[in-house]
């Protein structure tokens, strides 16, 4: 085996490497979308395809969560700023404490959404550190139930 055929076989192993990755992670998307399409049209009465579109779906859970849809402008405003600010002096120490504020904050929201769902803290936590495998299971889910704004307990 010449160093030519050596270079083509690595070659065509990664591109099925990457083929199947791709793969992979189409399906986990897959799942996802499924999951939040079935939380909104079971769970929130609202129409599935609400789910799809971007800006629109974290503000009908944050209505869904605490009653107002403001909340999710907080969340817009975090990543915005986040992205925005130069990474030059000042700015980039501005830049790093804002993007923790959204990291903290997302899972905050995303832990209030999961409480309104009636997710035990397992679920929560799984979740948040495994979204592919703890959606499906509060879509599907035969225990969750929508509670209703503010009508849960954050961290009980």
């Amino acid at each position: 085996m010449d160093e030519s055929m050596a270079v083509e076989t690595g070659l065509m192993f990664l591109a099925g490497f990457g083929l199947m990755l791709m793969l992979f992670v189409f399906v986990l998307l897959f799942i996802y979308i499924i999951s939040f399409w079935k939380i909104f049209s079971k769970h929130y009465e609202e129409p599935g395809w609400a789910s799809l579109i971007p800006i629109w779906n974290v503000w009908i859970m944050s209505e869904k969560t605490f009653g107002e849809g403001w909340y999710s402008l907080i969340l817009l405003a975090l990543s915005i700023v986040s992205v925005v600010l130069p990474d030059e002096g000042i700015f980039a120490v501005i830049g790093l404490i804002v993007s923790l504020l959204s990291i903290v904050y997302t899972i905050y929201f995303y832990v209030s959404v999961y409480k309104g769902l009636n997710a035990g803290t397992g679920l929560i936590v799984l979740a948040i550190l495994l979204p592919f495998i703890g959606m499906p299971i509060i879509a599907f889910g035969k225990d969750t139930e929508y509670l209703g704004p503010k009508q849960h307990i954050f961290m009980d």
